[in-house]
């Protein structure tokens, strides 16, 4: 029987184009955009007469050209499956093609590509038609109807769309996608000379898997995923060292086999993981991509630094998906201590992946708190190397150079990728920058070319610092530590609006109080502070400077925002109710601006008549009124959801210190644990003023208005008992905290001589955390979220003023943690109730 050969020529319309034919594309049409079906057509062969006589392909037909043939071929190779040959196969494809059942007809040319033997012809139309039928799948290129299109041979016109495949997930899609990309790469590799048809295919779906990934990636879903696998993977962590705490008691440690399905549940959990990485690697790297592609002067300034940030997330992911599967086999191989330290280190860049999404100015506003503490601590350090007079058993056990080494590193990595994004931003063309839309993003991009050479120099200052600390010299490291810090904070600075002035100003007025110290009272001067005051100096001129910018600022806010409620329209009371309480908040922040910067102007002058313990109350007047400030423009629930995520860090160092020992971590492990009961006290401190400024906003609420004449359009009644149980939850958790920071602190003494247990302190961790949990239960009710977001949380201790749309965003922000919370405390309570029990096998797929 002949070879026959048909063309169809059906017109299919895709996002962005409609498909051509073969004939039109010979008569000159030529738009990329558009998926070309030429391909598919019949190659109808007997049983056998492939084998006998295989006749020379013949060219597909052009525009007006038939069939010579009748016979049904599409029936007699379906009726023949079993004895089907690879073109039998392929025809068979066709069929299903044609009835839009695009599933089979990937199945069928996959089989005749992987049968085609020494038959070029063949392979390359089935990679080509099976690229097409996945792309099909995936709903790009489903053939709808069109009047001038042409019938598919042996079956009759259609009128009606072809129907689709159920809605798939944008991830299925892009991997559907990517397969047919694959496989237009195969039929390119084999397509004969002059036919270009594969390759232009193969860049249309390229660019649908990369405007796809772009657009899945927007809103913060790529963030989410992250997020969502932090979670999943402290889960597993606490997992691993719950099974290694069950082998410890049965006396098993050196042959677990006994708990070799425990291993099994937690190793196909660690795989899915790996999955759920690589799908975000995929995700970050076709974005990277889609950026990539464009003229590097048409990159706008986003994108040059969004193609940094992904680039630097991706190799954190890179790292994680490794660690991930070395914690998966060293479970496999009951090697649970061994499993530990991988699922830990693949937590630890899992986090650090998230961080790069973050904004760059949130990632200086960090490192720059962190750079503070370790300023302290290298100051304690050198005062125990300079002063002989203070016995060496007082120093703290885990206060070594060592330690503060190994800290400064991390701040100066963190620190570097900032600086890469920021020169990311300055490599891009200057005209590009000119032509930024709004007036403020050209400010910001200004803004990250000048931070450059300043961050620079805070790098530099971090490698001397380092260098200073190994060699033994804490006072010159600590040196080089503050000029660090002075960069960190001039470079945000550049990017300050009011909040970011006022938490500048608050933690650096926190270092003049920790360093100014709780001292002797019953001395006039003290040596200590002397020696300190050109650093504390510093401190105080910068926040003088950064209280007269403050001014400025405040004024211009308020005008904007009286703007806005005036632009706004609706009800006029209403309209009156929220601009008296604009102005009244703006009012009471003046108020407290000007009384921190008097009280800044009579620390200094304590300071140059060496008089420290006035230095010392007036420090602690001054950040009672800096306090103020971030009480007005800082809703409470930012700051119960920043210390609920703090409380999760500390956690997580706590849970690994608990599996490493002592031989593992050498004289690191005493500094580590003495470090964790440090920044542990500093969470249960911040627990203990949250709950106190909870408990006077459950008051205020209960109280009358100072004003009964003023409008209140939005009344919560529950408002007062919801605060009150939220600083009930708070102050249980400070105690908890308070308790895990005692454990700790003696669990670094004992660390001198052997391993202590830390599970006690871990527990109370995890039951301030749930405590937090509740309190944001409580503040941000469910059905609530839509009308009374932005009322309930920024109220201050006097009149209760509107929520600025910043503070909006930040409750915003709290509501996606606490969804969060709510999605992994199902599995959070499973692990409790099972603890004594063990976990049912999961298949490892």
């Amino acid at each position: 029987m002949d070879q026959l050969l048909c063309l169809l020529r059906s017109r299919r319309r895709l996002p962005g184009g409609r498909i051509r034919s073969r004939g039109e594309r010979e008569a000159g049409a030529s738009d990329l955009r558009r998926l070309i079906a030429w391909g598919l057509f019949i190659l109808g062969v007997a049983a056998g007469a492939e084998e006998a006589n295989a006749p020379d392909p013949v060219a597909p037909a052009l525009e007006g050209e038939t069939s010579d043939e009748d016979e049904p071929v599409e029936e007699q190779s379906a009726g023949e499956a079993p004895e089907l040959t690879a073109r039998g196969r392929y025809n068979l494809g066709l069929v299903h093609f044609g009835e839009g059942n695009y599933e089979e007809a990937a199945t069928a040319f996959l089989a005749a590509r992987d049968n085609a033997g020494p038959d070029p012809e063949l392979r390359y139309r089935a990679a080509f038609n099976l690229g097409l039928s996945l792309a099909a799948q995936a709903g790009f290129g489903e053939p709808l109807a069109d009047p001038d299109a042409d019938p598919v041979p042996e079956a009759p016109p259609r009128t009606e769309p072809f129907p689709s495949e159920p809605p798939l997930a944008p991830e299925q899609i892009i991997e559907t996608l990517r397969q047919s990309a694959a496989w237009f790469n195969d039929a390119v590799r084999l397509a004969p000379p002059g036919d270009d048809d594969a390759r232009i295919n193969l860049e249309l779906v390229s660019k649908w898997i990369l405007q796809l990934a772009d657009q899945l990636n927007e809103g913060d879903q790529l963030a989410a995923r992250l997020d969502r696998l932090i979670d999943d993977q402290r889960g597993i962590r606490d997992q691993v060292r719950g099974l290694l705490g069950e082998v410890a008691n049965a006396g098993a440690g050196a042959e677990p086999v006994g708990f070799a399905t425990d291993f099994e549940a937690l190793a196909a959990r660690e795989r899915a993981l790996m999955a759920e990485v690589s799908d975000c690697v995929d995700l970050a790297a076709e974005e990277r991509l889609f950026i990539e592609q464009l003229p590097e002067e048409e990159r706008s300034p986003d994108q040059q630094g969004r193609a940094y940030q992904l680039a630097a997330l991706t190799d954190y992911l890179e790292r994680a998906r490794q660690s991930l599967s070395d914690a998966r086999r060293r479970l496999r191989r009951l090697e649970g201590e061994r499993a530990h330290r991988r699922v830990d280190a693949a937590l630890a860049e899992l986090k650090r992946a998230r961080e790069q999404l973050w904004d760059p100015i949130t990632v200086l506003q960090a490192a720059a708190r962190d750079q503070q503490d370790l300023i302290g601590h290298t100051g304690l350090l050198a005062a125990f190397d300079r002063e002989s007079r203070r016995p060496d058993s007082a120093r703290p056990a885990w206060l070594t150079h060592k330690h503060l080494v190994d800290r400064q590193g991390d701040i100066g990595a963190r620190t570097g990728g900032i600086l890469g994004r920021f020169e990311a931003v300055a490599a891009t063309d200057p005209a590009v920058l000119e032509e930024a839309a709004e007036p403020g993003a050209q400010r910001i991009f200004a803004a990250a070319i000048a931070a450059v050479p300043i961050l620079d120099d805070s790098v530099a200052a971090m490698r001397n610092a380092i260098a200073a600390l190994e060699s033994g010299d804490a006072s010159t490291g600590m040196a080089e530590e503050l000029m660090a810090l002075v960069a960190l904070s001039e470079a945000i600075e550049l990017f300050a609006d009011v909040k970011t002035l006022i938490n500048l100003a608050y933690h650096d007025h926190q270092g003049v109080v920790g360093l100014l110290g709780p001292g002797d009272d019953s001395t006039e001067s003290d040596p200590d502070v002397v020696d300190g005051t050109e650093v504390i100096d510093r401190f105080v001129d910068d926040n003088a400077r950064r209280l007269a910018r403050l001014e400025t600022l405040l004024a211009e806010e308020a005008k904007s925002a009286a703007a806005a409620i005036g632009a706004e329209g609706g009800d006029e009371v209403n309209a009156a109710a929220a601009r008296q309480a604009s102005d009244q908040r703006y009012q009471l922040a003046e108020t407290a601006r000007q009384r921190a910067a008097e009280g800044l102007t009579e620390l200094a002058d304590h300071l140059a008549r060496g008089s420290a313990a006035a230095a010392r109350t007036q420090a602690a007047e001054t950040l009672e009124d800096l306090d103020q400030l971030r009480r007005l423009f800082f809703s409470i629930v930012e700051h119960i959801a920043a210390l609920l995520d703090e409380q999760g860090d500390t956690h997580d160092e706590t849970a690994t210190l608990q599996v490493e020992s002592s031989a593992d971590l050498g004289d690191a492990f005493a500094p580590s644990i003495g470090a964790a009961a440090q920044r542990q006290s500093g969470h249960a401190r911040l627990a203990d003023q949250l709950a106190a400024a909870l408990a006077r906003q459950a008051d205020a609420q209960g109280s009358p208005s100072a004003n009964a004449a003023a409008p209140a359009p939005t009344v919560d009644p529950g408002a007062g008992e919801r605060f009150a149980k939220a600083a009930e939850e708070v102050r249980k958790g400070a105690g908890r905290m308070t308790s895990a920071a005692a454990l700790l602190a003696e669990a670094a003494e004992r660390a001198r001589s052997m391993s202590p247990e830390l599970e006690p302190a871990l527990a109370d961790q995890r039951a301030a955390m749930e405590h937090l949990e509740n309190a944001l239960r409580e503040l941000v009710p469910p059905q609530q979220q839509q009308q009374e977001q932005g009322e309930e949380q920024q109220q201050g201790e006097q009149a209760q003023p509107q929520p600025s749309e910043d503070e909006q965003m930040s409750q915003r922000q709290a509501l996606k943690r606490l969804q969060a919370i709510r999605d992994r405390e199902a599995e959070r309570q499973r692990g409790q109730r099972e603890r004594g029990q063990r976990e049912p096998v999961e298949k490892d797929w």
